[in-house]
């Protein structure tokens, strides 16, 4: 017999291993694109692989709420983590999917609106 349950979330922490995932991905493609910046292009096993790890890290830990952000419908991460063997262009394209999950999500939502002091005032009361 079922019942009325819900599991009880931390945003915090789910925001915390987002973060991680995140930023551990974008540490290791700013490598991989200083890397291909020489002269003569550089690759480093490690650096990519890490750069995979992160991507697939991030990528579980957001598949599930992709989907439910109109703008990023069209985005196809879905299809791009499903390939082997990527490519430069498909770490360029998860870099951005990446960015764009982040903002649209609301996790790395720098711009707000200003507060209106008065406002917060009588709000608050």
């Amino acid at each position: 017999m079922e019942t009325d349950k819900y599991i009880y979330t931390d945003s915090y922490k789910t925001k915390d291993v987002i973060w991680d995932a995140y930023s551990g991905f974008v540490d290791n493609y700013n490598d991989y694109r200083m890397l291909k910046c020489f002269t003569e292009p550089r690759e480093d096993p490690i650096v990519t692989a890490g750069m995979q790890k992160y991507a697939i890290f991030f990528y579980d830990e957001i598949r599930d709420f992709v989907d439910q952000f109109d703008k990023l419908k069209d985005c196809k991460i879905h299809d791009l983590m499903k390939k082997t063997g990527w490519v430069q262009e498909d770490y360029i394209s998860m870099r951005k999917i990446f960015g764009q999950f982040m903002v649209v999500s609301g996790i790395k939502n720098i711009v707000k609106d200003k507060d209106d002091v008065g406002s917060a005032v009588t709000d608050n009361r």
